[in-house]
């Protein structure tokens, strides 16, 4: 794993974990039923399942060509 994709992981999951608890704060959020919740968790991994396919379908193609 290069020194780029470590720092790009660990900057996200940084972001990740502290507006989650801005969130909670702010927002006062503690019920795991709320709608928003699901949502933004639903977007958040629809968006690392793309950026992660991306990257196989890359090496894939790297390896064809």
């Amino acid at each position: 794993m290069s020194g780029y994709q470590l720092g790009l992981s660990v900057i996200v999951w940084a972001l990740s974990v502290a507006s989650s608890i801005i969130y909670k704060n702010i927002y006062k959020v503690f019920d795991l039923n709320d709608i928003k919740i699901k949502v933004s968790g639903r977007v958040i991994s629809g968006v690392g399942t793309f950026l992660l396919l991306e990257n196989i379908e890359n090496r894939i193609i790297s390896l064809i060509i």
